[in-house]
């Protein structure tokens, strides 16, 4: 469904923490005016901070009305966060990992039809050891950084991200850039082994050991030993994660559907780790498996295997899924009424792509860096 906010002549561009507007100097007249066309009956505020050049640049102040059902706010104001890269420590510890319990009583819970529930039983014990993770989603400048400097082949870097429109990177003269607008927003449609070629690269470069957490280690930054629904507790995740349908300035599905990172202070972890709920869902190290009472961060040999899998392994992950999958943990909603929670995990197929075949989209990463 195609939903009209201001009149066709409008093009947005969503820069980060608030929409920003570019409308033609006839337009202008007729939104200050009032001025809207049959499809638009309700009409947005906005507030003009610029002429120049005959092109009018507004800021959306003020949205009330509801897209595809979803009550619609306003972003808070826009916060580029001064130590983007850096990683959180997260102690060790015991904690209850799956869904709980009593999942289906609850009102966060995703509808059961969608098997988000059985995926994530039984609920079972887990150890987590001490690990520093990433306090941020990885950002579109620093995956620019990195293929930049590795320069891949063309045939090379389609295995490490997929570019079109709606990826937050673009290609320029041989030069990858930030797509205008985006560049501390998440690095998106990186694929499995973009991510995991990045953690190598920047090992090198630091001489520290960084890789992909694994879904025991995001759930545990997520959730914590108090086995939190969301990272910031039980409260509704709106307001406190970005989920684009509640912030949908414009109908141009083709923008990448995130934001900067860290403009939620509100739904960081205890500890401060940013949009674990909200912006882009993320690849973990492991490959998706079927829960059971056992640990297998209680095993360290196990848990090797588990956290730094070989690529294309056949025989790796427990899903009955047809092909090896790699687990995928946070994003937006999951279903229409219910946002990812700390315990919602699946999978996106592991296996290198073909010639000509388009990558996955939607994905990102952060990292983590193991402790002596």
């Amino acid at each position: 469904m195609k939903h009209c906010l201001v009149p066709a002549e409008l093009s947005c561009v969503r820069a980060h923490g608030s929409a920003i507007v570019t409308i033609r100097r006839e337009s202008l007249r007729r939104l200050l005016s009032g001025s809207s066309s049959a499809s638009c009956p309700r009409r947005m505020r906005l507030a003009v901070s610029s002429l120049l050049l005959g092109i009018a640049v507004v800021s959306v102040s003020c949205v009330e009305i509801g897209v595809g059902g979803y009550k619609q706010l306003v972003l808070p104001p826009l916060s580029i966060p001064n130590d983007i890269g850096a990683t959180v420590r997260i102690e060790g510890g015991t904690f209850t990992t799956g869904a709980p319990s009593d999942a289906r009583k609850r009102p966060t819970t995703p509808n059961s039809d969608r098997g988000w529930v059985e995926m994530a039983w039984p609920p079972h014990k887990e150890l987590a050891r001490s690990f520093e993770i990433g306090k941020y989603q990885v950002t579109a400048r620093e995956f620019c950084d990195f293929l930049n400097e590795i320069k891949p082949t063309i045939i090379e870097a389609r295995q490490y991200i997929y570019l079109d429109k709606t990826s937050t990177i673009t290609m320029k003269e041989s030069k990858y850039e930030p797509r205008d607008g985006y560049k501390y927003s998440p690095a998106m449609h990186v694929q499995i082994r973009g991510a995991r070629k990045y953690c190598e690269w920047l090992s090198a470069k630091t001489g520290k050991h960084y890789r992909l957490p694994t879904e025991i280690e995001w759930e545990f930054a997520a959730r914590g030993p108090q086995d939190r629904t969301f990272p910031w507790g039980e409260e509704s995740a709106i307001g406190r994660a970005y989920l684009r349908a509640h912030y949908w300035y414009t109908d141009d599905s083709s923008l990448p559907g995130v934001i900067a990172v860290g403009q939620f202070p509100s739904g960081a972890s205890p500890e401060g780790v940013y949009d674990l709920i909200g912006n882009a869902e993320e690849w973990c190290a492991n490959y998706l498996y079927d829960y059971t009472e056992g640990s297998v961060g209680a095993d360290g040999t196990k848990f090797e295997r588990f956290a730094n899998p070989p690529d294309d392994c056949r025989s790796c992950g427990t899903r009955d899924t047809g092909v090896p999958q790699i687990a995928i943990r946070g994003g937006q909603y999951v279903d229409f009424n219910h946002p990812a929670t700390g315990w919602t995990r699946h999978g996106a197929p592991a296996r290198k792509l073909e010639p000509g075949e388009e990558g996955f989209r939607g994905k990102t990463f952060r990292i983590l860096r193991e402790l002596p």
